[in-house]
């Protein structure tokens, strides 16, 4: 019995040289060396830069055509905090925050560019309108939850008129960006071709 397993440890360890060598052998042959820090290696054979850290959550979305999609030009989540979701939510006619009409996937703590969230199965968005982009924070389980995935805020500071005149208060807002759906002709860069 005991010999069975030490015969057993030794032909694992020959196929784990036999793999670390094929290893080494394959990276030398495609012309990429293995990085000492365990870096991403691009397929061009350079070490991509370090991401600045995420010191603050932040979301960039450009006014943009009528389609299927919402385009976000950038989302960043917190690197410490539990990543989120981007809520998209109508405008009503008083300019609050409406239904929500899309919801992105789960995004993970730190910086995401080029993200498209698919509007809710029936819904729209017409020329004209305007639309609002929020970001909630993750309760843990990666799943949208409107009553357990709260809007994120920021610290602001708000002037407040008082009888004594106007002072300025720290408050808290909700990250938030309002954009509008314009007809392509209108988007910045839009050229006709003749």
């Amino acid at each position: 019995m005991n010999k069975r397993i030490v015969y057993l440890i030794i032909a694992l360890l020959v196929v784990a040289g036999a793999l670390f060598a094929l290893n080494g052998y394959l990276a030398r042959e495609v012309g990429v060396e293995p990085t000492p820090d365990d870096s991403i290696i691009v397929d061009d054979g350079t070490v991509p830069e370090t991401p600045e850290p995420v010191t603050e959550d932040s979301l960039m979305v450009p006014d943009q055509a009528a389609e299927g999609e919402i385009f976000l030009q950038e989302v960043a989540f917190l690197d410490e905090g539990p990543g989120g979701f981007v809520v998209i939510h109508r405008v009503t006619e008083e300019g609050e925050v409406g239904d929500i009409i899309g919801v992105s996937n789960y995004l993970a703590a730190g910086r995401h560019q080029n993200v498209l969230v698919t509007l809710n199965e029936g819904e729209t968005v017409a020329i004209d309108e305007s639309v609002i982009a929020m970001l909630h924070t993750d309760d843990g389980d990666q799943i949208f939850d409107g009553a357990l995935d709260v809007p994120l805020t920021k610290s602001v500071s708000m002037e407040v008129e008082t009888e004594e005149g106007t002072t300025t208060e720290m408050g808290e807002e909700i990250i938030m960006v309002t954009f509008n759906i314009l007809d392509e002709e209108d988007l910045p860069g839009f050229e006709t071709k003749l």
